[in-house]
């Protein structure tokens, strides 16, 4: 069976930025089976905002390349409790990175991210 990944905002922000350091896993992304977090798709809009930039061209290449996937309420308090246990060490985990990981978690997936943050969790993949 092919290996599924969930791919992070920060790795999506260097994407579509044209990033050297997306090089190790723009194979990845564009030939394996890819989900993306409803977060992350929030995030990103966020992002492009701020920046008065075009969100749409991003939003239809991230339908189209991946599965975007929405999150369970098992996956919203396994969420809370995750970002609590996170940040007595990493105080930069945000409820949005742990949404993203339970997300990760109950896909089976792995997750690619280029947050350090994530450096202590299994299945994951720092670019």
């Amino acid at each position: 069976m092919e290996k599924r990944y969930v791919i992070d905002t920060s790795v999506w922000i260097s994407y579509f930025d044209g990033s050297e350091k997306i090089v190790p896993v723009k194979e990845i992304i564009e030939s394996s089976e890819i989900v993306t977090s409803i977060i992350t798709v929030a995030e990103l809009s966020d992002k492009f905002s701020r920046e008065n930039k075009n969100f749409n061209t991003v939003l239809t290449f991230l339908i189209a390349h991946s599965k975007i996937e929405g999150i369970s309420v098992s996956d919203a308090t396994a969420a809370g409790i995750l970002k609590n246990k996170v940040r007595k060490n990493k105080k930069n985990f945000s409820l949005a990175d742990a949404l993203i990981y339970t997300l990760t978690k109950s896909k089976n997936t792995i997750l690619i991210t280029a947050d350090k943050e994530f450096e202590e969790l299994e299945n994951v993949k720092i670019m």
